[in-house]
């Protein structure tokens, strides 16, 4: 097949289960990613015949998709902060938003140098790995509960050549704590989705990114950030920080739960206008 025409009937497909421009940014994604063809390759190579492997590729791509799974999960990478990493099924896929949070972070750290950070459910390792991709002199280190995300992680900081500590463990089960010594940043993007809200999601989210990473209990959508307050009592710095990411309808309540533990917070949009983030800065001395 000609890979003009193949591109054509592969984004046809995709526009069946995708709206029109999330279906052309798919279809160029994996045209790029599994033929190695941009769009002005496409474009002055249309008459070019595809090779017969790469045609395969396509057409398992295509069929993965066409079921709801993620282009990234398809792909097996993702791009975050300018930086390749390695996802699979049970490894939460890095959001734009987190993105932003770690450009706050950032702010942060570029004022002071041989900080000790720590990135609560690290998933894929995207926030810790960029963070000390970023600030090489900044201690970094991560916690995450399930071992298949750890792995994933692992393989991202080798590959990115990446010094990271890392924590195989509950950060819920607070007896985990005192084996952590004190961070002077604290940054996470929990789990954050009631599970009442499962059913309304997307099928691409719903049917096979991992629950672990995603839902919290209906009845104490902050469990989290509580924890992570408590945390901070024992294992932050004096005029430390916290960086989390947050559910855009629970912002308030998250701000004045971090208050309620005496740390000065403040609650940020993102670049949609949603409540997003919150900055909480442990006062005590």
């Amino acid at each position: 097949m000609l890979q003009r025409q193949c591109y054509m009937a592969f984004l046809e497909s995709m526009e069946k289960v995708y709206a029109i421009g999330e279906a052309r940014a798919i279809t160029d994604l994996v045209f790029e990613s599994i033929a190695g063809l941009s769009k002005s390759d496409l474009i002055k190579n249309a008459e070019q015949k595809l090779d017969e492997l790469v045609f395969i590729k396509l057409h398992d791509a295509m069929y993965e998709l066409q079921s709801g799974k993620p282009v990234q999960y398809v792909l097996g990478q993702t791009v975050f902060c300018n930086h390749v990493f390695q996802v699979a099924q049970g490894v939460l896929i890095p959001r734009p938003e987190t993105e932003e949070l770690v450009q706050l972070v950032f702010g942060d750290l570029v004022k002071h140098t041989a900080l000790k950070i720590l990135d609560v459910g690290t998933g894929s390792g995207c926030i810790a790995i960029s963070i000390q991709k970023a600030f090489p002199n900044h201690e970094v280190h991560a916690i995450e509960k399930s071992s298949d995300a750890l792995i994933i992680a692992q393989k991202n900081a080798q590959a990115l050549d990446a010094d990271i500590h890392w924590h195989h463990a509950d950060f819920l089960e607070n007896q985990t704590w005192y084996s952590l010594p004190v961070f002077d940043i604290i940054v996470s993007n929990p789990p954050y989705i009631p599970f009442q809200e499962k059913e309304t999601m997307e099928i691409n989210v719903r049917e096979f990114e991992p629950e672990l990473a995603l839902f919290v209990p209906d009845e104490n959508p902050l469990i989290f950030y509580e924890a992570i307050a408590k945390f901070g009592i024992t294992n932050l710095s004096s005029q430390g920080v916290i960086w989390t990411e947050i559910h855009a309808d629970f912002g308030i309540p998250a701000q004045h739960l971090f208050e309620s533990y005496g740390y000065d917070t403040a609650l940020l949009q993102d670049e949609n206008g949603k409540d997003r983030f919150i900055r909480a800065v442990n006062r005590c001395l």
